[in-house]
């Protein structure tokens, strides 16, 4: 056991010794690095971010007799599938070998649209210069990786299956970032690093048990079930009769009451909870990412502004507000004590000195991003 763990703990020094060679990118290299992943959308060669590899191979084989063109794939064949062999798939696109080609690999090449040489190149290099981004914003982003793991490390868990998790996470975010959003990567990849690290705790931690409430009514509805006039019910016709929508009676039926999803789980949170970290597949992670961002460069422009300006303000617009509602200026002024008036001038002084902070400080003029 001692070995194992001098072994497991060799690994992990191991991997944080080689991502520690990865610099953090700078503003300005984010930034460049964006715009280059955000080029892809303009490759004809590409589906979601994905390479059409079945229209790749059918635009290759039109020009099976430039070597230049063949060898510069290389990376693209290893990153659409590292168990396909460069040069065996050379090898059949010179031959014209199309059966074996989609027999192999799977392909439909005569349903593809084929691309004049030089567009071809210049498709090719465009997605060559995608996957040199992506690489590289990945790999300056692994240590964020890993601090986010720790925070849900505990006995149960190895910390290499959840930084595993997390650079899963990681590399999906890199997909998906829109560097026109205006938030930065760190703050959009942590959302996303944290989905896939909560769905695997999720998934895994098998003391987990179903809320108490449930296993009640779940146990409630199994017995009506032992009633001979209902037993034989279909589940559509139960969730008639119960009054129940078929989901709920699903999941009645099929819960085991053995888990509890508010077991508490080890977090930097300590209140947190399982159901804390299950993953909302109705969220849309550019709406999360854009409400955190939003709040926190709203609060970071009111910090200019003296403190009666900032509270007045904060109650026009319902900022950190209870209900997120603002109030009118007689509302306000009748807290305040003044007239209407009287906060009308504070509020047009306050957003002026916000528009004046705008042109030198780029955080505030980054609000703009957010304004229709």
């Amino acid at each position: 056991m001692e070995t194992i763990n001098n072994y497991y703990e060799d690994t992990i020094r191991q991997y944080l010794n080689n991502i520690s060679n990865y610099p953090v990118l700078t503003p300005e290299e984010e930034q460049t690095l964006g715009k280059e992943l955000k080029k892809i959308n303009n490759c004809k060669l590409v589906k979601d971010n994905k390479i059409n590899f079945n229209q790749l191979t059918n635009n290759l084989i039109q020009y099976k007799e430039d070597n230049e063109l063949l060898d510069l794939v290389e990376p693209i064949i290893k990153k659409y599938n590292y168990k396909i062999k460069p040069n065996d798939y050379i090898e059949l696109i010179k031959t014209n070998n199309i059966d074996l080609l989609e027999k192999k690999y799977n392909l439909k090449l005569k349903e593809s649209t084929i691309l004049d040489k030089k567009e071809l190149l210049d498709n090719i290099k465009m997605y060559l210069n995608y996957l040199k981004a992506q690489e590289r914003m990945i790999n300056s982003n692994l240590k964020l990786v890993v601090s986010v793991a720790k925070k849900y490390q505990s006995e149960k868990v190895d910390l290499m299956d959840l930084i595993s998790q997390g650079n899963m996470g990681l590399i999906r975010a890199v997909e998906r970032f829109d560097i026109d959003k205006g938030y930065k990567f760190s703050t959009y990849a942590i959302w996303w690093i944290k989905q896939y690290i909560s769905k695997f705790l999720y998934e895994n931690l098998s003391d987990i048990k179903t809320p108490e409430e449930e296993i009640k009514k779940s146990l409630e509805f199994k017995k009506e079930l032992e009633k001979d006039d209902v037993r034989r019910l279909s589940l559509k016709e139960l969730a008639g009769t119960y009054e129940l929508n078929y989901e709920t009676i699903v999941r009645y039926m099929t819960y085991n009451p053995t888990i509890s999803i508010n077991t508490k789980v080890d977090s930097e949170d300590n209140d947190s909870s399982l159901e804390d970290f299950i993953e909302d597949e109705k969220q849309d992670p550019e709406e999360e990412v854009m409400k955190k961002v939003l709040k926190e460069e709203v609060e970071y422009a009111l910090n200019i502004l003296d403190e009666r300006e900032r509270k007045i303000i904060s109650l026009k617009f319902g900022i950190n507000t209870k209900d997120n509602i603002g109030l009118t200026n007689i509302e306000i002024a009748k807290m305040e004590h003044v007239t209407p008036e009287r906060i009308r001038v504070i509020i047009r002084n306050g957003l002026r000195k916000i528009r004046i902070q705008a042109f030198i400080d780029p955080k505030v003029r980054a609000l703009k991003h957010y304004v229709k």
